[in-house]
This record gives C-alpha cells, structure tokens and sequence, in this order.
C-alpha cells in the first residue's frame, strides 16, 4: 500500500491489522506492522476518528519538540480546540505539555501557532504550530488531546 501511496489502501490495511491484533497483540509481526503503519499514517486526516489530527511536520530541539498539526472535525457537534489540551506521551506512559516560553517565542516572530477556536460543519478545520517540552532523547508514543481530563482521540507516531 505505502508504495502506491495510497491513503485508503493503507487504511484498509490498519483495518486488518487491527483483527490481527485481536488474535494475538504481542506478536512481534503485529507490531512492526503497526508502527510501519502509524507512520505512514501519521500525516493522514482519518475521518474515522471524529476529531481528526493529521502531523504533517515535525522538528526536535534540545528541550522541545515543534509539530504542524491540523484538526478536522467530523463529529456532529461542535468541539473547542484548546491548545493546552494537547499533550504527548512516551513508551513509558509520561506525559509532555506545551513548551509555554517556546510558543510565546514562535507566537512573538509571527509563526502560525495553534489557536483556540470551534471546530463546527461552517468552520471544520484548523491548523498551527505546537510546541512541546520534551528532551530529544525521549521517543514519542502518541499525541492526545482531552476534554475536562479525558482523553478523546489519539495520534500514535509509532
């Protein structure tokens, strides 16, 4: 699928992946595939998730991690973006915010940083700049975004 470069054959295949993974999720076939998977899905907007992220760049500093995410919502209501609502999390289960002073600084050169905004059926779509307090040295599990403490879609990176 990835040399067709195919967006719906590769989410055909996360689709069998993912029965695969029913039958035995510690088989190390299963994983390799699925990391394989959630790269190349990685800047994909998949409408199935309702409240879709798509990481379409990233870059790594010392202290931080900067990604380009865009958000489209396919759910029936509306949803408020709060950029403080995202936050990573490694293999481990340990959790990085936003870089404050570093979104500040991106905010203050003019870069296009991720905004509080509503995503409704008028205005479904945004996208910006996040930045994130996370060494260089810490692999990146997924990108979560919560409402009121819970967590509602996922974007794994590997």
């Amino acid at each position: 699928a990835k040399k067709l470069d195919r967006v719906d054959l590769l989410l055909v295949a996360r689709s069998y992946l993912r029965r695969a993974a029913d039958y035995d999720a510690e088989d190390k076939r299963v994983k390799k595939l699925t990391r394989q998977l959630n790269r190349s899905l990685l800047p994909v907007l998949d409408h199935e998730a309702g409240l879709a992220l798509a990481v379409t760049e990233t870059l790594r500093a010392d202290d931080h991690l900067k990604i380009v995410l865009a958000i489209e919502n396919y759910l029936k209501d509306p949803v408020t973006i709060r950029p403080e609502n995202f936050y990573l999390v490694d293999f481990r289960g340990r959790k990085y915010g936003l870089h404050k002073k570093e979104m500040q600084f991106l905010d203050y050169i003019g870069e296009k940083c991720l905004k509080r905004g509503k995503l409704n059926k008028k205005n479904p779509y945004m996208d910006g700049i996040l930045a994130f307090a996370i060494p260089k040295r810490i692999a990146v599990s997924y990108l979560a975004y919560s409402v009121n403490g819970e967590e509602i879609v996922r974007k794994y990176f590997q």
